[in-house]
């Protein structure tokens, strides 16, 4: 056992690992820890070894240190590549990767690459536990891999099912030493709400359904009818059969009828047909040569041309000349198309039998479709066919009951005389009876005890029985939390009001009073009690309110229990049953009792009032919130020493309610304590205060319920009065500039120049900046010398410092936003005041604040004295756990400037966790925060609206409804093209009382400039860059920094088309920008990708066109180490235009076209992608999918230099909410094909590339041939991989050559392509098949991707980005090949940078792109660090290289290295 007082989880990770006590006791302590955090609603999505400290004597964990996850320990679907969303479930995967670390020794998935991560969680096998450890058991195996599940929902759904499962574990094995196999995750099925396949009442008309299907198979011609209301269970039931039919090779077709389509002539039908078809391309080739004879003998040439001209995907199955135009009508076409319908319908289910077409809501179906159904129906000469047709019914004429007599818009006459002609194809649904909606809910709920009957009873009186109404209200009573898990009882539980809500009619009530009327006088004495103790009572509380024994009143209880007047709640735990719960059975019954003795009710409320509070005080407890409510209604017969201490009961309840969130009771407790305070006005000398405070708690619920002007106006006046003390007065100041910052920073920094005058400190607004920089630099000098001191702790018991501090830790928004001079000078002078008094908690926000303002205006001397995060670190101990979210906030804020990504998640985290923790004031300004930094992209973006509307649009003032707004219509604008006029228009001159867009804030003006630059709309675009200029934020330098980038940018895009005049203009523009730039640290500073994208623009407009190009790589480059996607597509868009327009080389503008649409579709930008292909569609044919001509038009790049410096690049059209930097690596590194050789050919690159990204763990690359299909390459993780090598769906291969069209299915076992024996027996989950066109290569590929493991890996998005990525690879493969076939001295062709053929020739080993990079840099005399800097490699790697020239040059030095290179002509 290993023994430590306080360590870090890395450091039990040992080698040889842990022994299995020890191990069995950590991973209870660590489920432990997740299930209280999963407890507070709290996601973590962080965990790791490095961030988890272990207290083992105390026996407990805790987070610590960053809040930043490891990509090693994250769940598949936290990389954002699969459809699931992070959950607690990510964080149980987590744990399992912890405790698989801790018991083997080695994590249990390992990436080929460090930027591999999120693949390999998709996509790699985990290796058995016991493979390693032989002694580890089968259970404790089993626990391992269900925590490791891929799937989520094949995972622990809870920590506390886990911790169960754990505990139960350790128990066994510490008494025995070998624990008895158990059913893992047991409590976490019971806890599991539980709806499918349930079948209750349904079972004969389930085995009527069967026996239709094995007629069908037996050749017959079937029919059923299914009738009954909306909502009874009609396509449910007949859906059950799909399994069935697929399993006897069979095909189920479900088509839906639509009011709004009952319109379109033979619709339901065709969409049948539709489907038979789709399926059909799946069938072996001699299937489908026998059906194609078969139709064409048939049917004669002129109906073949009626049945294309009606369905025209039938043309591949018949004559070739059927598709000739006809004489007939349109009209008449379709009339004899409807009598061809029968017999057509006949040839499909003939093909292979059976076939079900399940026509849903037959009742909306069209006059062709009925009058097809009806002819098939009477000629009963379709083997093999059955039909089976949903009727839905009027609810209120039982017309299931009564013969199909109010089946809506169906012909009911045919229908009812085929019914009664057949009756065994009637299917008529009842509604549910009680018996089975009590065995319904009870499989639902995992119980079968009596406390479900009437639980039961409720839901059959509420639904009636129907089924899809019984879901509806279940499903809304978990919502709504009144239906939930306890887990302490492990049982489900539920309000008691549910039950209550039985039927209301007025029989029913006159029983229950009738009941009530029946006890006798001591009986109703005791429920006049019992229902002034509520609708919930105790038998204990009951019977020492009443003063009896329990036993007496048990048995009274017992009395009406039988009458049906309440009820027994019956618990599990023993202790409990001594002393049970009670219910009334209805709130009517519960009202009738409680008005039984209506004069007698507050003295009741006074004993059971009492009576808590006694249990509370002997308890050491808080007075509960239920004996409060029933002093308060027992206030009118207290004594005045009793109301006096009522009402600071009041008070305190107020308080916590506020600070809990629940503002509603906070008012309630408000009220009612300066109601009662009233009649003691004056009498107490303490009283005044007691009213004060219970104002502010009035005040706050007001604020927090979104009364906020009500509230300001009870906070001004309670600050004009007489009599208050400095600290009562703080307790008004602090809400007054809370409840105005942001909305009017003015009047919030009035009332904290007036508490700071009370606290005789001034606020200095027009200071001299000579007199700021005294200050500044005299707490600098401070904070150096403390820097690396432990600096004394505030003293608890001053409160007058605690309230100063707080008071500047509130000013600092209002200051910051009105005037950054005066919070400067303020914050400097106070710092240095502080430091004397000691640290707390608001003194290190406040340095933290004062550092983010610092690293604004002087990051150079702000980044030599950080220690606000020291600060934290040091009085963490003694922190409030809701003020956490502080340090995280600081730590974001602090790398904005170097890290704005990183910056942007943990000002998330920060948002998230302050909202948790109670703070929702400083969730909503670091939601601000958070969306005028924000540099994620768009699906970022929108994961923070979700966010918002989700958890804190309810709290949020009109400047953060405003923002939000803006922000998603910049979302919408950026995604659909329709909608980015309106956004970015220019407004028409102001009229009367419309002044929407005249008055944009600089926020709204930033989005609308880069949304106009990136749509090609110049003129809009600086239009809005003149109106943010004119109202922003000196200290808002992320948007300023942005929007003068993109104002640049539009001038340079403009330069060419304007005249000599306005060019020397922006030149000038660009070349002050540059310079400013050079100044500019951090985000879009000297050196980044903006800076360098800028100078490519300059360099182009002066004509250097070799310059150009170096910087423009060079800013692509510089983009993709700093993972700015836009700024990378921009770029990339802007060379493309450049070679397509100066520089005249289609390929190389058509690659960095190609790579510029990948940028853009990862940055969310979809609108963006469809313009540049629809505006370059002539520029892109080249490289499309569907070319067939020559690779390249015009010169060839004889270079391999052109294809190294493009870097090419693709990524997922629909990108994941946050994409960290592994995976955006992962991407960066596919098209290149991981370093494979290149002789390795175009399909083992691409399959490879292709696993990667989709999350594949098996895949081939096959030709189609004649006889079937050759497979070029294949590759498979797991066991399997050799037996598996050459297995492969048939089908699905089958029927993606023959429809041309990618095929993916999420979960291929549980669908029609389950009879593909194949998928059956492999029990396959998600496929993705699609084709590959090769330019100049008439063969036929096919991609075929598979993920085993988990459904739903596969989407639409990723056919996209395999489709893009296919065409990278082979495109360039064809490149290379036709660049290498052409003499070298045409290398030039393209006037870019190239090595001398002859003179790589003289030497003995040629130098690859990247050393002629590097030389080239050499030969400029940068450094090996600005040599990395440049290409975004690391400095070793610039070494390895430069060694690397040198060798291969014959010299010994880099001077000599460069001399060699150009008399060799190498470079210039």
């Amino acid at each position: 056992m290993i023994i430590g007082k306080d360590k870090i989880l890395r450091d039990y990770m040992t080698q040889p690992p842990i022994d299995l006590a020890a191990f069995i006791e950590l991973s209870v302590i660590l489920a432990g820890m997740v299930y209280r955090e999963h407890q507070m609603n709290r996601v973590i999505g962080c965990l790791s070894p490095d961030h988890i400290r272990i207290q083992w004597q105390e026996k407990t964990a805790r987070m610590s240190g960053d809040s930043v996850g490891q990509a090693a320990y994250q769940s598949p679907e936290q990389f954002g590549r699969i459809g699931a969303m992070t959950s607690g479930s990510s964080d149980l995967y987590s744990l399992g990767v912890i405790c698989y670390e801790l018991l083997t020794g080695q994590l249990p998935i390992h990436a080929d690459y460090e930027e591999d991560w999120g693949s390999a969680h998709i996509r790699k096998v985990i290796r058995p536990v016991s493979d390693i450890r032989p002694e580890v058991d089968g259970t404790l195996q089993a626990i391992l891999m269900k925590l490791l599940a891929k799937s989520p929902m094949d995972r622990y759904q809870s920590a506390y099912g886990l911790l169960e499962d754990l505990l139960l574990y350790q128990k066994m094995f510490t008494s025995s030493g070998t624990p008895t196999p158990f059913q893992v995750g047991r409590l976490d099925t019971i806890r599991t709400f539980s709806w499918a396949h349930v079948w209750q009442g349904r079972s004969a008309f389930v085995m009527q359904m069967k026996r239709g299907v094995e007629q069908a198979m037996q050749g017959q011609n079937v029919y059923r009818w299914v009738i009954g209301e909306a909502g009874i269970g009609k396509t449910t039931l007949v859906n059950k059969l799909e399994p069935m039919v697929v399993q006897r090779g069979g095909r189920m077709i479900a088509v839906q009828g639509e009011p709004s389509r009952h319109n379109v002539r033979c619709g339901l039908l065709l969409q049948v047909m539709g489907q038979w078809i789709h399926q059909l391309w799946s069938e072996p080739a001699d299937v489908i040569t026998q059906l194609r004879m078969e139709l064409q003998a048939k049917f004669s040439r002129e109906a073949q041309a009626v049945i294309v001209s009606c369905w025209p995907a039938a043309k591949p199955l018949l004559s070739s000349g059927a598709d000739a135009a006809l004489a007939l009508d349109n009209a008449k076409v379709w009339e004899r198309f409807e009598e061809l319908l029968p017999d057509l319908i006949s040839c499909m289910a003939e093909c292979r039998p059976p076939l079900v077409v399940f026509v849903d809501n037959l009742q909306w179906a069209d006059d062709g479709t009925r009058k097809a159904i009806r002819a098939l129906a009477a000629a009963g000469k379709t083997p093999g066919l059955l039909l089976i047709g949903a009727c839905r019914t009027e609810k209120e004429d039982d017309s299931a009951r009564e013969g199909l007599n109010s089946i809506r818009g169906m012909d009911a006459t045919w229908l009812t005389k085929r019914c009664q002609a057949n009756p065994e194809e009637q299917v008529a649904l009842l509604s549910l009876t009680y018996d089975d909606v009590k065995q319904l809910v009870s499989d639902a709920l995992h119980e079968s005890s009596a406390r479900i009957r009437l639980l039961a009873r409720s839901v059959c009186d509420q639904t009636g029985g129907n089924p899809q109404s019984i879901r509806l209200l279940l499903e809304g009573w978990l919502q709504e939390k009144r239906l939930r898990f306890d887990e302490r009882r492990r049982q489900w539980a539920w309000d008691s009001e549910i039950i209550r809500q039985i039927s209301r009619s007025e029989a029913n009530l006159h029983l229950l009073g009738a009941s009530l009327s029946k006890l006798q006088g001591d009986q109703k004495k005791l429920l006049a009690m019992a229902a002034a103790i509520g609708p919930v009572f105790r038998l204990s509380t009951l019977a020492e309110a009443c003063g009896s024994s329990q036993a007496a009143v048990f048995h009274w209880l017992e009395e009406a229990e039988a009458e049906g007047i309440i009820y027994r709640e019956y618990d599990m735990e023993q202790e409990n049953e001594r002393d049970p719960s009670y219910l009334f059975v209805h709130e009517s019954i519960h009202r009738m009792a409680y008005e039984l003795d209506a004069a007698g009710n507050m003295r009741r409320h006074r004993t059971i009032g009492q009576l808590l509070q006694r249990h509370a005080l002997a308890s050491g407890e808080e007075l509960l919130d239920e004996a409060l409510d029933h002093l308060n209604l027992a206030a009118p017969v207290l004594s005045k020493p009793e109301t006096r201490q009522l009402v600071e009961r009041n008070l305190q309840a107020g308080q916590g309610a506020v600070a809990s969130g629940r503002y509603a009771r906070a008012r309630h407790y408000a009220e009612n304590g300066l109601r009662l305070s009233a009649a003691d006005r004056g009498e107490e000398t303490g009283m005044p205060n007691v009213r004060t405070e219970l104002q502010l708690v009035l005040a706050w619920a007001e604020y927090m319920s979104g009364q906020i002007e009500r509230a300001k106006r009870r906070l001004a006046n309670l600050n004009e009065g007489a009599g208050l003390s400095r600290s009562e007065r703080m307790n008004i100041w602090a809400p007054l500039i809370q409840f105005h910052a942001f909305a009017d920073n003015a009047a919030a920094i009035q009332y904290g120049q007036e508490a700071l005058t009370a606290y005789g400190w001034k606020l200095r607004e027009k200071s001299s900046l000579l007199s700021i920089a005294k200050e500044v630099m005299q707490t600098g000098i401070l904070l150096h010398r403390k820097r690396d001191k432990p600096l004394p702790v505030a003293d608890p018991l001053d409160k007058e410092y605690a309230e100063l501090c707080r008071l500047m830790e509130l000013l600092f928004f209002p200051l910051f936003i009105h005037d950054g001079r005066a919070l400067l000078e303020l914050y400097a002078r106070f710092i240095r005041y502080g430091m004397n008094k000691g640290i707390n908690e608001s003194l290190a926000t406040i340095i933290g604040g004062y550092e983010i303002i610092l690293n604004r205006i002087v990051p150079s001397f702000a980044q030599s004295v950080p220690i606000a995060e020291r600060l934290f670190l040091q009085i963490s101990d003694s922190l409030a756990p809701r003020s956490r979210h502080l340090l995280t906030f600081l730590s974001g804020m602090s790398r904005q400037i170097d890290n704005p990504l990183e910056a942007s998640v943990m000002l998330f985290n920060a948002m998230r966790q302050g909202l948790e923790s109670g703070d929702k004031d400083f969730a909503n300004l670091v939601l601000i925060i958070c969306l005028l930094g924000n540099n994620g992209n768009l699906n970022a973006l929108q994961k923070l609206l979700r966010y918002f509307e989700d958890y804190m649009r309810h709290n949020a003032d009109d400047k953060t409804l405003e923002m939000v707004r803006i922000t998603g219509d910049y979302v919408a604008a950026m995604q659909d093209e329709s909608r980015m006029d309106s956004f970015v228009a220019i407004p028409q001159t102001r009229s009367i009382g419309d002044s929407k867009q005249q008055d944009e804030d600089n926020y709204s003006c930033g989005c609308r400039l880069e949304a106009a630059y990136l749509s090609g709309r110049y003129q809009e675009a600086l239009y809005w860059a003149k109106q943010g200029r004119s109202n922003e934020l000196a200290l808002d330098w992320i948007r300023i920094r942005k929007q003068r980038v993109f104002e640049t940018l539009t001038l340079s895009a403009l330069f060419f088309e304007t005249n000599e005049e306005e060019r020397k203009r922006i030149r000038k523009a660009i070349h002050l920008q540059l310079r400013t730039m050079k100044r500019w640290r951090g985000f879009m500073g000297h050196g980044s990708s903006a800076y360098l994208l800028v100078k490519a623009e300059e360099k182009r407009m002066d004509g250097n066109l070799m310059e150009a190009v170096q910087s423009y790589t060079a800013a692509i480059t510089r983009a993709r180490s700093e993972k700015y996607v836009l700024l990378e597509a921009i770029a990339c868009e802007r060379l493309a235009t450049y070679y397509q327009d100066d520089a005249l080389s289609r390929s190389g503008a058509a690659i960095t076209m190609m790579d510029a649409c990948a940028a853009y579709a990862d940055w969310g930008i979809t609108s963006k992608v469809t313009q540049i292909r629809s505006r370059y569609a002539e520029l892109l044919r080249p490289v499309s999918r569907r070319y067939e001509g020559p690779v390249l038009e015009g010169q060839i790049e004889g270079n391999h230099t052109r294809i190294e410096m493009l870097h090419p690049q693709t990524s997922s059209m629909e990108a994941a909410v946050s994409r960290n930097e592994a995976e955006y690596e992962l991407l960066r590194r596919l098209v290149n094909g991981f370093g494979r050789p290149k002789e390795a050919g175009w399909t083992t690159s691409l399959l490879e590339a292709a696993l990667r990204q989709a999350g594949a763990d098996r895949g081939l690359v096959l030709k189609c041939l004649d006889e079937g299909f050759s497979i070029e390459a294949v590759y498979s993780d797991g066991v399997e991989k050799e037996m598996m090598a050459g297995a492969y769906s048939e089908s699905v291969l089958r029927h993606t050559a023959m429809t041309g069209e990618p095929l993916v299915l999420h979960d291929a076992y549980r669908s029609f392509w389950m009879k593909d024996t194949y998928i059956a027996a492999g029990e396959l989950r998600s496929i993705l098949c699609m084709p590959i066109a090769v330019p100049g290569d008439r063969s036929a590929y096919l991609l075929y991707l598979e993920n085993r493991q988990m459904p739903g890996v596969f989407f639409e998005r990723d056919v996209q980005v395999l489709d893009l990525l296919a065409t990278r690879i082979i495109y360039l493969h064809m490149l290379e090949a036709e660049a290498a076939a052409v003499p070298m001295q045409n290398a030039r062709a393209d006037n870019v940078p190239s090595v001398s053929g002859a003179a790589q020739q003289e030497l003995a080993e040629a130098l690859t792109e990247r050393e002629m990079e590097i030389l080239t840099a050499m030969a400029e005399g940068m450094s090996n660090r600005e040599i990395a800097d440049r290409f975004g490699i690391a400095e070793t790697t610039v070494k390895t290289h430069t060694s690397r020239i040198i060798g291969k040059l014959g010299v010994k030095r880099r001077g000599q290295a460069v001399v060699r290179a150009k008399e060799l002509q190498l470079i210039e």
